[in-house]
């Protein structure tokens, strides 16, 4: 169990055994019992994962479900979030996650189709948005929109990706 607003760590046995990890408030590093070899499986807040291990090691399941949470205020993302943003009460602003990897990934989706309105601010911290000046956010002011955003390096950065 993970608690609410703070990393945590979590031990279980080191046995053969398969979980279903579901995480729905802070980031979460799961090991096998205290001074056991082997590597880590870390669990975002807002994720779920089909693993298993073997008593040594973590090995992540792929299953073909995707996750959507929407959001109605500000937000930092984490990789792999698929957000569904409304912005019909007033503007948002999503910060990406600060230290991306190549191939990362955030999609978004006009929840209300609001975006015209209330405009969704893509804010990538100290990261480029195609290959802008860093810092640059991103402002999306077009009626149901959907795309996502996929880290290439630093150069380029945060790169367009429609749906």
């Amino acid at each position: 169990m993970c608690i609410r607003d703070r990393s945590h760590t979590v031990q279980y046995p080191a046995v053969e055994k398969l979980y279903l990890l579901i995480n729905g408030s802070s980031t979460c590093t799961f090991t096998n019992r205290l001074g056991a070899s082997g590597n880590t499986l870390t669990l975002l807040p807002n994720k779920i994962k089909f693993v298993a291990t073997d008593g040594t090691n973590w090995f992540e399941l792929k299953t073909d479900s995707v996750t959507y949470i929407e959001k109605t205020s500000a937000y930092t993302s984490f990789a792999g979030d698929n957000i569904f943003v409304d912005t019909s009460a007033g503007a948002v602003t999503i910060t990406l996650p600060s230290s991306p990897a190549q191939g990362d990934s955030i999609s978004f989706i006009d929840a209300e189709g609001t975006f015209d309105t209330n405009n969704l601010t893509v804010e990538p911290g100290s990261e480029k948005i195609m290959a802008q000046t860093a810092g640059d956010e991103m402002v999306v002011d077009t009626n149901n929109a959907g795309f996502a955003l996929v880290y290439q390096d630093s150069t380029y950065g945060w790169r367009l990706r429609s749906h």
